[in-house]
């Protein structure tokens, strides 16, 4: 939002929407309708505005994001396959990933647990020396 929507209208041409600032139950004023106009306009047209379009067009691109973020549309079967499969294979692909770490660190474990237990066996089977 720019500055200038972020404070009360100033000046005498404004002084119905100054009044109107201060008390929220007030009826729009006609600055505020032709504004809800414009919003209702750039939300029925298609999203055509360049890069330097108007804050209007950002307000409607943002309500229509909202709009389908809140009932987004349908997919075709495929097309939800698909998003799932690469979701869930990139998932299973890490989970394999870590597995192997584990498996890897385990064995590394018995390895080393197992020659230990080795060394303290080859030290009591040995005889004396006394």
């Amino acid at each position: 939002m720019s500055d200038e929507t972020n404070r009360a209208p100033s000046g005498p041409e404004h002084a119905a929407d100054a009044a109107a600032w201060d008390d929220p139950d007030a009826p729009p004023t006609p600055a505020e309708l032709a504004a809800a106009e414009r919003l209702r306009d750039a939300l029925d047209a298609p999203s055509t505005h360049s890069a330097g379009a108007s804050e209007q067009a950002g307000d409607a691109d943002l309500a229509r994001a909202l709009r389908r973020a809140a009932a987004p549309r349908p997919i075709e079967a495929l097309e939800h396959r698909a998003i799932l499969d690469r979701a869930l294979g990139a998932g299973a692909r890490r989970l394999g990933q870590r597995r192997r770490a584990t498996v890897a660190a385990l064995f590394a474990g018995l390895a080393a647990a197992a020659a230990v237990l080795a060394a303290i066996a080859a030290a009591r089977l040995a005889p004396s020396r006394r």
